[in-house]
């Protein structure tokens, strides 16, 4: 192989790698006017030194490339339309049928939860973020699930299927009178008939807002760990308020599975737009 024929496999001009051929495999004064036959263990060694150097000048590149996606992706978050649970019940719902991430922005705060460092705008508190559908299984189909059903199910849905319900209804149970049970078999933990009293809660005090992006997941182990939202639990152990919701959730099912089961009351939250 001739050095011009490895410049161009490497990509670099024969000049800068006959440079580095002359400092790296220097020939003796017999073989400077010979034709230059490069061995492969020599042409082995020159891709590995420009393939790193290669590397070394586009990492820098790609990782300002992401930050700018990131930091553009982050701005629509913050600014995106937050919406009442009136919008996005309504018939048609303008929330797309797409993948995408969420943030649901409150008017009043749960009991305990500060708010020093989490978003404000327009008297709203950004408190938890969540996305659909979720990361893809490395082997079966990935979910269907769009940002309207998940938005939907955490207004009208129940404990049992919506983590942000759950985490509400255990933070709110004093204030609205409701608490966490073992309904139907017993393998199912809901608020019972108090998920209306919770949905009616969400109604007048939690709003949402969305973004659509083709892989959710990403966008949002970024947006949990720039940002404060108390609420998240999943990625979050560095939030101050992570311990203190673990252990409020643990007491919760601790105090449902030593309680009686109850008859399901086959409700979830009212879906009041029909």
């Amino acid at each position: 192989m001739t050095p011009d024929d490895l410049a161009s496999d490497l990509g670099v001009s024969p000049q800068v790698l006959r440079s580095w051929l002359r400092r790296t495999f220097p020939r003796s004064p017999a073989e400077k006017h010979l034709s230059w036959t490069i061995e492969e263990a020599v042409a082995e060694a020159a891709r590995q030194h420009f393939s790193v150097g290669l590397q070394a000048n586009v990492a820098p590149v790609l990782a300002r490339t992401h930050e700018d996606a990131f930091g553009s992706d982050l701005a629509a978050f913050r600014e995106a339309r937050v919406h009442t649970s009136d919008e996005v019940l309504a018939r048609p719902s303008p929330v797309p049928a797409l993948p995408g991430v969420y943030g649901w922005w409150f008017r009043r705060l749960p009991a305990g939860v500060d708010p020093a460092r989490c978003l404000v705008r327009d008297d709203l508190t950004l408190l938890y973020t969540g996305i659909s559908p979720k990361r893809p299984p490395a082997n079966g189909r990935p979910s269907s699930q769009t940002v309207r059903d998940r938005i939907r199910y955490h207004y009208t849905g129940n404990a049992e299927g919506s983590t942000l319900r759950k985490t509400l209804g255990v933070l709110l149970s004093a204030e609205l009178g409701i608490e966490l049970r073992r309904v139907g078999s017993g393998t199912r933990m809901t608020f019972g008939a108090g998920e209306q009293h919770l949905s009616d809660w969400m109604a007048h005090h939690a709003l949402v807002a969305w973004v659509v992006n083709p892989e959710p997941w990403l966008l949002e182990e970024r947006l949990i760990a720039d940002l404060d939202v108390p609420l998240n639990l999943d990625g979050n152990a560095h939030n101050a308020f992570h311990p203190t919701l673990r252990a409020a959730r643990a007491t919760a099912v601790a105090r449902a599975r030593a309680l009686p089961i109850i008859e399901n009351p086959g409700i979830g939250g009212a879906d009041r737009r029909g």
